[in-house]
């Protein structure tokens, strides 16, 4: 009928005008407001920055011991050369 061919939006009381019917459909549980998502967000993206420094700085240590590993294979080799 005539109801069927309305938009959702235009129907009153329909799923779309319920603001826990949005949340629920974005599968959030609806007592989740989205300034705590937007914490929740802030501080994981904030989780992920820390991942990535602590990696480089770990790989910028490691790189250091492998080249004073090196350094010091070198001298041995050098030293063990001129006996």
């Amino acid at each position: 009928g005539a109801a069927s061919q309305l938009p959702l939006a235009a129907i009153p009381g329909a799923p779309s005008d319920d603001p826990a019917f949005k949340t629920r459909s974005q599968g959030l549980p609806p007592m989740v407001a989205t300034d705590e998502m937007d914490r929740i967000n802030g501080f994981l993206f904030f989780l992920l920055l820390c991942s990535i420094g602590l990696n480089l700085y770990l790989g910028w240590i490691a790189r250091g011991f492998y080249v004073r590993y090196q350094e010091l294979a070198e001298e041995l080799r050098a030293s063990f050369s001129t006996v």
